[in-house]
C-alpha cells in the first residue's frame, strides 16, 4: 500500500505554504496537508501542549494507512511526538529544516523575550522581522511575490496562538534519543543560511540516525518549500520511493 504523505506547516504558516511542493508530490503519491490548530483560520480547541497537537493529527489521518510526515520547523515537533507516541504509524519522516533537539538555555529565554514582546506590542511588530529573518537575504532581495504570500499568511495567526505555541516549543523534551533508537527511514533537510537551525547542527544529528539522508539545499534560509520548491519537492520523491513500501 503506497504511503499516504502528510505535509506539517511551521509556525505562524499554513498548509498553504505547500503548494508547490503537494503538487509536485501528488504525481506520484497521495498527499495531504493540515492545518494545525490555530492556524490557517483554524481554531485552537483545547489543545494545551504539542502532544495534544499530536494526538489531534492522528485523528486527523486513517487508521488503515502508512504515513510519510513531513515536518517543517515546528511541524517536524510535532512529528516527533507523534512518532514518540504513535511510532506503528509511520513508514518514514522528514525532519524539514526542524531539529530533535530540544531549546538550549539562550534559546528558551529568547521565546520567553518573544511572548513578553507580542504581549506588550502586539502581533505585527513581531511578524515582520520574524518573517525577514525566515528567508536567505538574496532571495528576500530577488523575491518580493513569496515574502507578500509569507506575510500574508502570518498574519492570520492570532496573539494567543502565537503565545500558546511559543511556550510549548521552548518546554518540548529532546527527541534526539527516540530518533537514535528509531529504525525509521529518515530525511533531513537544511537550508546552508538557515538563521534558525544551521546546516551543521542537522548533520551532527544525521550521523546518529542509523537509517538517514541529508539533503542541503543551497543559497537557502529556513523556507525551503518556498524558496527552492523543485529541490525540495525532489529530495521528498527520491525518499519516499527510496523507502519502497
Amino acid at each position: 500500500m503506497k504511503p499516504l504523505v502528510v505535509l506539517i506547516h511551521g509556525f505562524c504558516e499554513s498548509e498553504e505554504i505547500w503548494d508547490f511542493v503537494a503538487d509536485e508530490l501528488s504525481v506520484n503519491f497521495d498527499v495531504k496537508t493540515v492545518n494545525l490548530p490555530g492556524f490557517g483560520g483554524t481554531s485552537l480547541g483545547d489543545i494545551k501542549s504539542l502532544s495534544d497537537v499530536a494526538n489531534w493529527l492522528k485523528n486527523e489521518l486513517p487508521e488503515n494507512r502508512p504515513l510519510y510526515l513531513v515536518g517543517h520547523s515546528l511541524g517536524g515537533y510535532v512529528s516527533l511526538e507523534f512518532l514518540r507516541r504513535f511510532p506503528k504509524r509511520l513508514a518514514g519522516l522528514c525532519l524539514f529544516h526542524s531539529t530533535s533537539m530540544e531549546d538550549n538555555e539562550e534559546k528558551k529565554e529568547n521565546r520567553e523575550r518573544t511572548i513578553s514582546f507580542v504581549e506588550k506590542n502586539g502581533k505585527e511588530s513581531f511578524l515582520k522581522p520574524f518573517v525577514n529573518s525566515l528567508f536567505a537575504s538574496e532571495f528576500l532581495r530577488e523575491n518580493f511575490g513569496n515574502h507578500q504570500k509569507m506575510d500574508r499568511i502570518a498574519l492570520q495567526t492570532p496573539i494567543n496562538v502565537i503565545i500558546n505555541y511559543t511556550r510549548w516549543m521552548k518546554d518540548r523534551p529532546a527527541y534526539t534519543e527516540l530518533l537514535a533508537k528509531s529504525e525509521l527511514p529518515i530525511l533531513f533537510i537544511s537550508g546552508d543560511q538557515d538563521q534558525f537551525i544551521a546546516e551543521e547542527v542537522t548533520f551532527s544529528e544525521s550521523e546518529r540516525v542509523s537509517d538517514s539522508k541529508m539533503v542541503v539545499l543551497k543559497d537557502c534560509g529556513h523556507l525551503g518549500m518556498l524558496e527552492a520548491p523543485q529541490r525540495s519537492s525532489e529530495a521528498l520523491i527520491s525518499h519516499i520511493n527510496e523507502i519502497n513500501i
